[in-house]
């Protein structure tokens, strides 16, 4: 399909928010140990994964003191970070969570099928007979699949990321492309966009099975992502972007983020 999904929902956005967009500024950003968050000129939020690069001696030239860099974030318009030529891990998630916060007025009826506080997977049948594979250990959808008696596969770098009881479940990521083309039922991360894998992954996917992304990172226009056999996209949404900003920069986690104020929403095929 030629450019990745977020490359294809970037143009989307440019189209859908082209008079909002011109003099949007970024009014505040937190990077955080586990989330970048973003707060617009407009007071809309978003976050996305932060996505850190391995530690490593850096020579001089290697420096990068340009716009988008620390101390120079705040006040910078939107459209020139979309136009940035500067993809490192950290921009990648800032680029996201600046994506899911233009994006957050948008989604809403009758543009999108939105459902309100509604866990992605009570959408989806498994039980036996059903193979499941889950990239990224999403411990409670592990639990709640596993016990299903679902034949269950959890995609992931290291055993030790699954508790003890699950890690019989535990295959390694690299071995996807042999995983996903067998499963009816595939659940992804939304940290795969941040990281830059999802493309690949959805392109592995059987076309018959169904797909849930899920996560705050996947909180965007969900229109390419509805080109695939994505049924469900477990979304958020920030009714106090202050507090979100807070979570995200004192090193909250997902279950943080929810726990002060984030509401999940859930977006689906129409």
């Amino acid at each position: 399909m030629g450019k990745t999904i977020v490359d294809r929902t970037l143009t989307l956005l440019g189209r859908r928010c082209a008079e909002r967009l011109a003099p949007l500024t970024i009014a505040d950003v937190r990077i955080g140990v586990h989330f970048t968050a973003v707060l617009l000129s407009d007071g809309h939020c978003g976050v996305a994964g932060t996505m850190r690069p391995a530690a490593r001696p850096l020579d001089k030239s290697q420096r990068q003191f340009g716009p988008f860099s620390p101390a120079r974030i705040r006040g910078q318009y939107v459209g020139d970070l979309f136009a940035a030529d500067q993809d490192t891990l950290y921009n990648r998630s800032l680029t996201i969570a600046t994506m899911n916060a233009l994006s957050a007025p948008l989604l809403t009826p009758p543009a999108y099928e939105v459902l309100e506080d509604t866990d992605p997977l009570d959408l989806f049948e498994f039980g036996p007979g059903r193979r499941v594979a889950i990239v990224g250990a999403f411990q409670s959808y592990i639990k709640r699949v596993a016990a299903s008696g679902a034949d269950l596969q959890v995609l992931e770098f290291r055993p030790e990321m699954l508790q003890e009881a699950h890690r019989s479940y535990f295959v390694s990521a690299d071995t996807y492309a042999t995983v996903l083309p067998a499963a009816d039922l595939v659940i992804i991360t939304g940290q795969t966009l941040a990281n830059g894998t999802l493309d690949q992954l959805l392109q592995t996917v059987n076309p018959q099975a169904e797909i849930m992304l899920t996560g705050p990172t996947a909180s965007f226009l969900p229109d390419v992502l509805f080109e695939y056999p994505v049924k469900a996209i477990g979304a958020v949404r920030f009714p106090d972007p202050e507090q979100a900003l807070t979570v995200a920069g004192e090193g909250g986690s997902g279950y943080h983020l929810f726990k002060y104020g984030a509401e999940k929403i859930c977006l689906t095929r129409s």
